[in-house]
């Protein structure tokens, strides 16, 4: 063989060598493009990205920005479960070293009655966070005066509606003509007035004393009638107590002979029993 055939048949080769990968490559672009066509083969590649997941803070607004005044606060981190999946939850749970809330329970008590003021008085948020910045009593004399406001209103009308019972009986006593449905009446509302003292929501942060049945033991259902004096009795009491924590210019903690004594809802239980007593016999009228 010669020099310039062997120079040719090399050449050759190295030809063979750079564009034979060519045609291969481009026919398995075609058989993957035709797949995909089709439907039968695997997906093109798709970039994802998994979406940052937000924490909520359950903690209570008024007192997130009192935090480190006491040391900080840490977190308790849990799991809730969404309809894409579970999410962690952020819990802010407080310091409370320092601070007149003795303990977790204590704490979110009373956040609670916070913001049921800011609810009904439409309080602005920011005035409640000086009592964990603080370190203040959480009932001062004027939340006190806010929250027994609209039971001291009605307590009063109470007892001018058992002043006006009492004279309808003693007028009937007396012999003059009052009808049986004007007394029902007035005892409805007196027992309404009650129910209603009873039933507000700030009075238990209030007056934390226990709830004691004032009247057990007591023959009330033999009273009839005469059970308005005693009835007088317990809401000319309701009233009292009432207009003190009103004019109170000082909050305190209470001894414990104190919470023994009966709640401001045992009193008006008392009297919705009482009510209860004078409207049976007054049927009988």
């Amino acid at each position: 063989m010669s020099k310039g055939a062997g120079i040719s048949v090399l050449t050759v080769c190295l030809l063979l060598l750079v564009f034979l990968p060519l045609p291969a490559q481009e026919r398995t672009q075609a058989s993957s493009a035709g797949s995909n066509r089709g439907g039968g083969g695997s997906a093109p590649d798709v970039r994802t990205s998994t979406p940052a997941v937000s924490t909520r803070t359950t903690s209570a607004p008024s007192y997130s920005s009192a935090g480190s005044a006491s040391g900080g606060a840490y977190r308790d981190f849990g799991t809730r479960t969404y309809a894409g999946g579970a999410a962690p939850v952020v819990r802010e749970v407080p310091n409370l070293r320092g601070t007149s809330f003795y303990s977790y329970s204590n704490y979110y008590y009373w956040n609670d009655f916070l913001f049921r003021l800011m609810d009904r008085f439409y309080m602005d948020p920011t005035y409640f966070s000086r009592f964990y910045r603080n370190n203040e009593p959480l009932l001062t004399p004027k939340l006190q005066r806010l929250a027994v406001g609209n039971p001291l209103i009605l307590s009063k009308r109470l007892v001018s509606a058992v002043d006006e019972l009492s004279q309808m009986v003693e007028a009937r006593e007396a012999g003059q003509p009052i009808d049986k449905d004007l007394i029902l009446a007035k005892v409805k509302q007196i027992r309404d007035l009650a129910k209603k003292i009873r039933n507000d929501d700030l009075l238990p942060y209030v007056d934390q004393r226990r709830d004691i049945d004032i009247l057990k033991d007591k023959s009330v259902d033999t009273l009839g009638l005469e059970a308005v004096g005693e009835l007088r009795a317990m809401a000319l009491d309701l009233n009292s107590q009432l207009a003190n924590l009103y004019n109170s210019s000082s909050t305190a903690t209470i001894s414990v002979d104190s919470l023994a004594q009966p709640s401001l809802a045992s009193l008006s239980k008392g009297i919705e029993r009482l009510c209860k007593t004078i409207e049976a016999s007054a049927k009988r009228l």
